[in-house]
Order: structure tokens, then C-alpha cells, then sequence
């Protein structure tokens, strides 16, 4: 199961993450997970523009 991956098109970047729910799972506690996973994907990308 891909949880975290990107699309590349041109000069475009789709993002993409999702969550593991498991019946322990919170919502909430997963929707945070799923923009942490969010946030580094974007961090990279800025240091990639940055250079």
C-alpha cells in the first residue's frame, strides 16, 4: 500500500498521502499524520526550488 507518493507532470507536482486505518485508528489522530506526511514531501520540494 502506497501511503505517500508524488506525481510529476511538467513543471506541476501532485502530492498525494493517505492513512493506515485500523480499528485503533482515531480520525482526527490519523488526519494529522496524513499532513505531516504532507509537510515533509513539501520541505523537500522547497529545498529542491531553493537550489
Amino acid at each position: 500500500m502506497t501511503i505517500r507518493c508524488a506525481k510529476l507532470h511538467g513543471n506541476q507536482v501532485r502530492l498525494f498521502a493517505g492513512a493506515g486505518i485500523v480499528p485503533a485508528s482515531s480520525p482526527v489522530g490519523e488526519w494529522r499524520e496524513t499532513g505531516v506526511k504532507l509537510s515533509t514531501m513539501l520541505n523537500v520540494l522547497d529545498c529542491i526550488k531553493e537550489r
